[in-house]
């Protein structure tokens, strides 16, 4: 996956960034990861299981950077430090919490549960980034 998200960033995200900016980079990207997890679900046929894991790289590939980007246009650049440590602190938090979490739902419900967790919450987000009818611009600069 590392390999793919490597590529996707050198190579598809400055085309898609030009093309798209990243805002409506980000709601793409969500997408793509949710659309991966829901079809990891029915993912009956060893192909199809292929491509839904192979979706996963791309999403979140596509998806850092984006975030990375919009969080900094949105502060002042005295605070990029701060802001950019507590967005990698809660990239940190999330994989420690994560496989915890998805522990959790596996034993406790489901094989599956994880798998909807997780595409539930990227469906959630993708819903909020639609419902933002604005183009988010650089509020501090």
């Amino acid at each position: 996956m590392g390999l793919t998200q490597i590529v996707v960033q050198l190579k598809v995200l400055p085309f898609l960034v030009d093309r798209l900016g990243e805002w409506r980079l980000l709601k793409v990207s969500i997408f793509i990861f949710a659309v991966s997890f829901f079809a990891l679900l029915v993912s009956f046929h060893p192909l199809l299981l292929l491509i839904s894991v192979g979706l996963i790289a791309p999403g979140q590939g596509l998806a850092t950077p984006a975030i990375q980007a919009l969080a900094s246009e949105t502060v002042s650049p005295k605070e990029y430090g701060e802001t950019l440590g507590i967005m990698q602190s809660a990239g940190s938090l999330g994989r420690i919490a994560g496989p915890v979490i998805g522990g959790l739902l596996f034993t406790g419900f489901s094989k599956s549960a994880p798998y909807i967790f997780v595409a539930t919450l990227l469906t959630l987000t993708v819903l909020f980034l639609l419902s933002q009818h604005q183009e988010r611009r650089q509020l501090v600069r």
